[in-house]
């Protein structure tokens, strides 16, 4: 009995395992960071671009949102969320993966030199976007033309995370850099593991095969507590003979 219903419990679990979310990591550059030190978005002609250069893990490389932090201004910036592979050697950005909608700070809190002062700007790409285990990408705040200015969070004091570091964008020379300085902003990037999810029609087939054997492990398991009793009756039946034989 007790092994019919590990067995029930193993086939619960198999069906939990296949059909349940996969796990995830967040790569967190913002231990150490109080909120003091920033990055000011400035509204200059071309717009300003800032990246965080990031690398993927190895057993989590499905890209699932990633945050900037920002304060509110008086005139509302608006930005996007851009992603695009990074090559440390050229110091280059490849073609965006990636592009969010244009949203704003108008409702952010404005800055007091504390983590309060910012709100989290949070780019969720729908679906998750599968990148290459152990690259690095550059996640980036893409400022639009000819709007206010904001305070973009960015942990000067304590480089928190190997990984990777802050960018710069000189909107004159048009190219990135980062004077050497391997810090970073204050910067999320949640990545799950691929999750290997069947077709509906193979879902069906699974769902189906694990009911039979719950279902016929549960029959077994009740066999013992009746099959002798009918065993004792059938063979009465057949060893009685009436009087007249």
């Amino acid at each position: 009995m007790r092994k019919s219903f590990s067995l029930i419990g193993y086939a619960a679990l198999t069906m939990f395992s296949v059909f349940g979310s996969a796990g995830a990591v967040t790569i967190d550059t913002t231990p150490g960071w109080t909120g003091a030190r920033y990055i000011f978005a400035g509204a200059d002609g071309g717009g300003g671009k800032y990246g965080q250069v990031f690398t993927v893990p190895l057993g989590e490389n499905i890209l699932e949102s990633f945050t900037f932090f920002i304060s509110g201004s008086s005139s509302p910036v608006l930005f996007k969320g851009e992603l695009a592979q990074w090559n440390a050697v050229t110091f280059e950005t490849g073609p965006l993966l990636y592009t969010s909608e244009i949203v704003s700070n108008a409702a952010y809190p404005f800055y007091n030199g504390t983590i309060s002062g910012y709100a989290k700007s949070t780019f969720t790409i729908p679906g998750g976007l599968a990148l290459i285990p152990g690259a690095q990408y550059a996640a980036i705040l893409d400022n639009e033309p000819g709007n206010g200015s904001g305070a973009i969070g960015n942990n000067f004091d304590v480089d928190a995370y190997a990984g990777g570091y802050h960018l710069f964008w000189s909107a004159s020379g048009s190219f990135w850099y980062n004077a050497d300085d391997t810090r970073d902003y204050a910067f999320l990037a949640v990545l799950s593991a691929p999750s290997e999810i069947p077709e509906p029609g193979s879902k069906l087939l699974l769902i189906t095969a694990l009911i039979g054997l719950v279902v016929g492990l549960g029959s077994r398991n009740l066999l013992p507590r009746y099959l002798p009793n009918t065993q004792q009756i059938v063979t009465s039946q057949q060893c009685y003979k009436s009087p007249d034989e």
